[in-house]
């Protein structure tokens, strides 16, 4: 929990408006019986950081298949417009907070940050639990 208030505290300097986390598919949720990123952070978000959790802020529009195992380029193509924010809600000029379990290449915060800024999210801020080096050394793509 170290990692986190670390965390917490530069971000209260950002004025956090709402956070939320990355929604995974319907199947993965299916299986596992819950959301594994807010699982994670939604009890720390708002009883340790005092910010406010928007449960299931971001939908999945469309199923993907499993990424593990996928190269960069294929994760950023099985994800491509695969979130969008909940019907009518309107982020304009908010800071968000995105929470996932997992930093791979990227790809899975990107996309789900761009429905974010799509439905008006001022900045948007990332915090995941941990990340996988390998498809980060050298910038390889395949």
């Amino acid at each position: 929990m170290l990692a986190l208030q670390i965390s917490a505290d530069r971000l209260y300097d950002e004025q956090i408006n709402l956070c939320c986390s990355v929604p995974s598919a319907a199947e993965r949720k299916a299986q596992r019986g819950f959301e594994v990123p807010e699982e994670i952070f939604a009890g720390w978000a708002k009883e340790q950081a005092g910010l406010v959790y928007a449960d299931h802020l971001l939908v999945r529009v469309r199923s993907t298949r499993p990424l593990y195992g996928l190269k960069p380029r294929e994760r950023s193509t099985e994800l491509k417009d695969c979130f969008a924010v909940k019907a009518n809600l309107n982020l304009q000029g908010k800071s968000i907070l995105l929470f996932d379990d997992i930093l791979t290449t990227g790809s899975t915060v990107f996309e789900a940050a761009k429905a974010l800024k799509k439905a008006g999210a001022k900045k948007i801020f990332v915090m995941t639990l941990t990340g996988a080096e390998e498809n980060w050394k050298n910038g390889e793509d395949d």
